[in-house]
């Protein structure tokens, strides 16, 4: 089985595609399109790292006025109010958290614990180089980056 393995992937897309629609409301649609070939400009995000069993680093990642509407329809109000980039960043690290933990907890075994991070302020992609898997999404128009560097054998249960 391949690092990035089918199942890996299925793992990942519906990790964000539940997140999106529980806690933000939004539908999240997997795309087959590379970041290159979206030019994603600037981008706000959030990374976490997962610490157990496995080292893996999720980066999370979208433009600012996704940010803003995620941002919009978690605390349910108007389209005109605007919150700082302060509550845009909170929210998208609360995000990376929560597809971090659903991810998790759909490809670790029951018999293993996992143990995430603190999310942090990350508003670039990762370096590009091998063992990086990258998920972009449609979110109400825009696109949300997805980027997941690491080893993930452990994790299944293989070494």
């Amino acid at each position: 089985m391949s690092e990035w393995s089918l199942e890996i992937v299925e793992a990942l897309q519906e990790a964000v595609a539940e997140t999106m629609e529980s806690i933000a409301f939004m539908e999240a649609f997997p795309l087959e399109e590379s970041p290159a070939d979206t030019a994603p400009g600037d981008l706000l995000g959030s990374w976490i790292e997962v610490k157990n069993p496995v080292q893996v680093g999720l980066t999370l990642l979208v433009p600012p006025e996704l940010a803003m509407d995620i941002t919009r329809s978690i605390y349910g109000v108007d389209e005109d109010v605007m919150f700082s980039g302060v509550e845009a960043r909170d929210t998208l690290a609360e995000l990376v958290n929560i597809v971090a933990g659903r991810f998790m907890s759909k490809i670790t075994p029951a018999d293993l614990t996992f143990e995430l991070g603190l999310p942090e302020r990350c508003d670039v992609p990762p370096e590009a180089g091998g063992g990086v898997f990258v998920g972009v999404f449609d979110v109400e128009g825009a696109r949300l980056f997805l980027y997941v560097r690491g080893n993930l054998g452990e994790a299944r249960g293989q070494n």
